[in-house]
């Protein structure tokens, strides 16, 4: 076998490596963008799971009035500021494409085009003669076929027929891809705009969310993971009930004289956040209440003078100091 052959013989099983469309640096760039939305579109939902779950409305069931009122505004902006940004993001994964009615009719992308030529045009100077080029090598090709069948095959008739087939090929040959390239920075530059204004809905619905949630987290009761203070002895203390104590227990005490705000009291005993009083006050009913943190403030009575204490605090408390000086709140 000759060298000829032997070269030739293993020349016939190599083939050419496959090779793919040439990149679109327009589509790389909005796919990146797509890729990012979807990544900050799936930390949002996490957020919004974790916010939801965090947010637990069987806190609020102990607020009142205007704590209610926060604490429900607070939730509501936390599960709004999160819904936001998810949507804002979601309008990025749309496909984007623009026509060339659409870039003929748009003021400020015709401007853009002006001003740079080179990179919309593709080697034409203005959009008017590209677009012209176009539509009437499109309108000439579809006349070429239909004469087609009609058309000699030899003579002059041929060769005028032959030269404006010629003709619109070449027209086309640098206009398509002229188009191509327009529509490709006139997508690119929409989605540019749809990208900016999701990253704004998304901030903007961030900050909604952190707000809500500030809101919310100050307004709910929040479990104390201290020690709670329990009552080990009978202790005089000063009540004031807020607008839920003073509403559940003010005709029980007595709703004409009983003064709900500073009424003495004898605390026996207290766990899980509730305290047993035995109330007893010039005007008040003696009555035994379980008062929730919630519904009511309570402070121990320090240095309580015996002389001008109520007569059941100092029956019932045997380690009252003795001492002369008015009773103070602690």
């Amino acid at each position: 076998m000759s060298q000829e052959t032997k070269a030739a013989g293993e020349g016939e099983g190599d083939e050419p490596a496959p090779t793919g469309p040439p990149a679109n640096p327009v589509g790389e760039a909005v796919g990146r963008n797509r890729t990012t939305a979807k990544w900050l579109i799936g930390i949002a939902g996490t957020v919004a799971g974790a916010l939801i779950a965090s947010l637990k409305l069987s806190n609020v069931g102990d607020l009142t009035g205007a704590d209610l009122l926060w604490a429900s505004v607070g939730f509501a902006l936390g599960i709004l500021g999160a819904t936001v940004a998810v949507i804002s993001m979601t309008q990025v994964l749309s496909n984007v494409s623009v026509s060339l009615k659409q870039v003929e009719d748009d003021t400020e992308l015709r401007k853009a085009i002006a001003e740079d030529p080179d990179l919309w045009l593709g080697g034409f100077t203005d959009f008017e003669t590209l677009r012209t080029t176009f539509s009437q090598a499109a309108r000439d090709r579809i006349t070429i076929e239909r004469e087609r069948p009609s058309v000699p095959a030899t003579g002059t008739a041929r060769k005028a027929f032959d030269k404006k087939v010629a003709t619109v090929a070449t027209d086309l040959a640098v206009a398509e891809p002229a188009i191509a390239n327009l529509l490709d920075q006139a997508a690119f530059r929409k989605a540019e705009k749809v990208w900016k204004r999701a990253v704004i809905g998304f901030s903007i619905g961030v900050v909604i969310a952190a707000a809500g949630t500030f809101i919310y987290a100050i307004q709910s009761p929040q479990d104390d993971p201290s020690e709670p203070s329990v009552v080990q002895d009978p202790t005089p203390v000063v009540v004031n009930l807020n607008d839920a104590g003073d509403k559940l227990y003010r005709e029980r005490l007595g709703a004409a004289t009983c003064d709900t705000d500073a009424m003495h009291a004898v605390a026996t005993s207290s766990a899980d956040g509730a305290t047993t009083v035995i109330t007893d006050d010039v005007g008040c009913k003696t009555i035994q209440l379980t008062l929730k943190d919630t519904q009511a403030d309570i402070a121990p009575i320090c240095n309580l003078d015996v002389a001008s204490a109520p007569k059941n605090i100092v029956a019932t408390t045997s380690t009252i100091p003795t001492t002369s000086t008015p009773f103070r709140v602690c």
